[in-house]
């Protein structure tokens, strides 16, 4: 009886927490929504009077009641979720980065600007409201996400056509799941006939073919040789450019959607879940993230399923007890073509090679066959390096590309304080990069045109970093700006992140001839719009977000580090090393997505492993 009467007596105070927690969710979800927050900037003036903020809020309220009372039953049960979760550390820690990087998306996609130009007490408030809200419902989105992976590992599917389909699946995974896939792709396809050319695909195409000269180094040669390569089979073939492009587009989505079938067919060697795998199915044919890009040609595809493939051999490496001399020449080469299908390739291989190597110094089980692997990988592609410098005379851009990130912190700096730059930090700066061309070309949402005034010389970066650092001492906030602006749209979630390759117009016609009739033109752009309208419905939206990837895969690897699940973390390595990529990348909305696409397309394959080992642990408890 003393318990039922101390249960009764928690109750109330319960539903108290529950309201409290509801109403702060509702009202800091309120506040983003409408950029009320937002009047820290406000062309330099900040509205800060209470009374217009109340007068806001009150439109706001009143507005749409019938939507109102939808979002306030939501917000009533994520406070319900989020009172009854135990929590961890790595859920806190996730929550709050995808919080954090939400408002400072949210603030430079609206101002360009990061820099508080006035500060008080409401302003505080309005952002702790707001950072308190968002982090409790991401908080509750974890966990939902958590129980979805669980109810798809366990439901039961009765017996009926569908559970038929099922098995015929399981008894052939890789064909049918292959044929599946690449079926479900060909109409997008055959729309964007004779191929969707992203921009870096076009030229290297045009390189191949002589139409221009060898112009950078950046664009890797193995790329543009299988892609000219596929494009001159068609020509050959069917006597057309048109037809030669469509020739790289069936390629590139066969060899893709096979590599994403191969990961359902090892999943289910690997034993996980069926009903997860069932829904890898799904989004593989149906989310446009994965069908829009692979029947596009885009020079990161290959190399995106690549890492996938490399994936895939390391987890049957160290889940499964046999792994033949076949299985070990298998992932030799398919970690050489990781590194030849993309300049920083190699990183991923010797990451992982210098992992394995402490591992097998000061840990058991040894795993030297694996690290005699990516050994010979890694022999592969210096001997593989060391005969293109010879073949072909191609220009040397330095280490340009690795330090896009400092370089465009010095042309934002030198932009906004440039009557700051004492003599001897411009003759610094100006032995790096051309400082007097920096603050008419500096464009903040791409560092292409900064790091193209780099001058060669490494022997002046010391004295150039020695500038950096202490530009950044002085105005740290600067130098915050500069990667949020470029990059920023790969960990804000709201970001637009549905890239769609266009044809390229007025480019080389030498290359692109077709001419389609208006039917298609207006066929094309229908079926472009429904893609787009798919990729901004509920699920899919998250889906087709990169930054939802990649705190996802941030949250799995912290969660990992947590329980010291060492063999996913190292299955983690590729995808970490892409969000460094990230990070470091020219660009995000000038089709920078693309460097996010190794992290989007191996996380499913990665969280039904963490599925399958989380729900063992259940069942030995």
């Amino acid at each position: 009886m003393s318990n039922t009467g101390a249960a009764s007596r928690k109750t109330p105070h319960k539903g108290l927490q529950t309201l409290l927690v509801g109403l702060l969710l509702y009202v800091s979800i309120t506040l983003y929504k409408s950029g009320l927050w937002l009047i820290i900037y406000d062309g330099g003036t900040a509205r800060n009077s209470l009374s217009e903020v109340i007068a806001i809020m009150r439109c706001l309220f009143a507005s749409r009641p019938l939507i109102a009372a939808f979002e306030v039953a939501a917000c009533a049960y994520f406070a319900h979720c989020f009172l009854r979760e135990t929590f961890k550390w790595p859920a806190h820690l996730t929550a709050f980065l995808v919080s954090a990087g939400s408002i400072l998306g949210q603030a430079y996609a609206t101002h360009e600007a990061l820099r508080v130009r006035q500060m008080d007490w409401l302003i505080l408030a309005i952002l702790a409201v707001i950072l308190a809200g968002l982090y409790l419902m991401t908080r509750c989105l974890i966990s939902v996400a958590q129980e979805l992976g669980i109810y798809l590992s366990k439901i039961q599917i009765p017996t009926t056509n569908l559970a038929s389909i099922i098995q015929k699946f399981e008894r052939h995974p890789f064909i049918c799941s292959w044929i599946t896939i690449f079926t479900s792709w060909m109409p997008t396809a055959f729309i964007k006939y004779p191929g969707g050319l992203g921009y870096d695909a076009y030229f290297q195409i045009e390189e191949y073919f002589g139409f221009a000269p060898l112009a950078h180094k950046y664009w890797p040669v193995a790329s543009s040789v299988f892609m000219g390569a596929m494009v001159d089979l068609g020509h050959k073939l069917f006597g057309s450019l048109d037809a030669g492009l469509f020739c790289l587009t069936l390629v590139q989505a066969a060899a893709c959607s096979a590599i994403l079938a191969y990961s359902l067919s090892a999943g289910k060697e690997l034993q996980i879940p069926r009903r997860w795998r069932c829904f890898m199915l799904f989004l593989y044919s149906i989310a446009p993230i994965y069908y829009s890009q692979c029947t596009s040609i885009i020079k990161d595809m290959i190399y995106t399923c690549l890492v996938v493939l490399l994936i895939v051999l390391l987890a049957r490496n160290l889940f499964k007890d046999h792994f033949s001399m076949i299985d070990y020449g298998c992932l030799t080469f398919t970690s050489f073509l990781v590194c030849i299908f993309r300049s920083n390739g190699i990183s991923i291989i010797l990451l992982g090679l210098l992992v394995l190597l402490i591992h097998n110094l000061f840990s058991t089980p040894k795993r030297w066959p694996l690290c005699w692997a990516l050994m010979g990988a890694t022999g592969l592609f210096c001997a593989y390096s060391w005969f293109i410098s010879h073949a072909i005379d191609l220009p040397k851009d330095g280490i340009k590309e690795g330090l896009s990130l400092p370089f465009q912190q010095t042309a934002h700096y030198v932009k906004e304080y440039g009557h700051e730059v004492t003599a001897q930090e411009r003759e610094a700066i100006n032995a790096v990069l051309d400082y007097e061309a920096l603050p008419s070309i500096y464009d903040c949402l791409l560092s292409d045109n900064v790091k193209a005034t780099y001058r060669g010389d490494s022997n002046k970066l010391p004295a150039y970093f020695k500038i950096w650092i202490a530009q950044f001492l002085r105005h740290p906030a600067a130098y915050l700006e500069s990667p949020v602006a470029n990059t920023g749209g790969f960990f804000y979630v709201d970001a637009e992140s549905m890239w769609t390759c266009s044809d390229p117009g007025n480019w080389n016609k030498l290359i692109y001839t077709y001419e389609p009739s208006v039917f298609f033109v207006r066929l094309k752009a229908l079926c472009l719009n429904a893609t787009e309208c798919l990729a901004r419905m509920p699920l899919f939206n998250l889906i087709n977000s990169v930054a939802t990837s990649i705190f996802i895969t941030l949250g799995l690897a912290l969660e990992c580090l947590r329980q010291k699940n060492w063999k996913m973390l190292f299955l983690l390595l590729p995808s970490i090393m892409g969000i460094l990529t990230c990070v470091a990348s020219p660009t995000f909305y000038n089709g920078g997505i693309r460097y996010a696409f190794p992290i989007v397309y191996a996380l499913p394959f990665l969280w039904g492993l963490y599925l399958k080992e989380k729900l063992q642990r259940s069942v030995v408890s």
